[in-house]
């Protein structure tokens, strides 16, 4: 696998791209045969280009806290499309469906964040200025499903929404709420 892949990027460089800096200094943007684009350094790394650059993920001192909503692709079959609802003290927030991400904005204090019917659940606790990172996800065991929800540390999770898209609107069941659609970025590999 390894192997294809340091072909793939080997085959690229017939489509480079480079920036006006000096060759030795610049990142150079390539296209694989497969049509993902990766940016190789001048110091022999490599990494994906992210669909969008997004934004930093910053504290902000607005008196609210963030919390990202994400849910990976997991499960293909009958209930692939399946969204599943988060409910956050007793009230349905919206309707997440898999490979998407939400970002909404919460009020310090104690939260119940719910999955389905109590099928998975966390207390979650936020605090004015910081960010929190929720994955929901459901995976089929034998006969029936598995729902997880769980606070995730940045890195992790800015990694496993990095290829995600936004919740649509129609999936979106309190409008009261102060969404972010926003895609954070990804500070460490930069």
């Amino acid at each position: 696998n390894n192997f294809t892949l340091s072909a793939i990027v080997l085959l690229s460089f017939l489509i480079i791209r480079i920036d006006a800096q000096t060759y030795e200094e610049a990142d150079i943007e390539a296209v694989t045969s497969n049509g993902k684009t990766v940016i190789l350094k001048h110091d022999g790394t490599w990494k994906y280009k992210s669909k969008q650059e997004g934004i930093e993920v910053q504290t902000h001192n607005d008196g609210y806290a963030t919390v990202f909503f994400y849910r990976v692709k997991e499960i293909k079959g009958l209930a692939s499309n399946q969204s599943v609802p988060i409910i956050i003290n007793n009230q349905i927030i919206f309707k997440m469906p898999q490979s998407r991400y939400i970002g909404i904005k919460l009020k310090p204090g104690r939260y119940e964040v719910i999955m389905k019917k109590r099928e998975a659940e966390t207390l979650l606790e936020v605090e004015h200025g910081k960010t929190y990172f929720i994955k929901v996800s459901q995976t089929g065991s034998g006969f029936y499903w598995v729902n997880n929800i769980n606070v995730v540390p940045e890195n992790e999770a800015l990694f496993q929404m990095r290829e995600l898209y936004i919740l649509e609107e129609s999936k979106i069941k309190d409008t009261s709420q102060l969404f972010i659609k926003d895609r954070p970025k990804l500070k460490s590999l930069e």
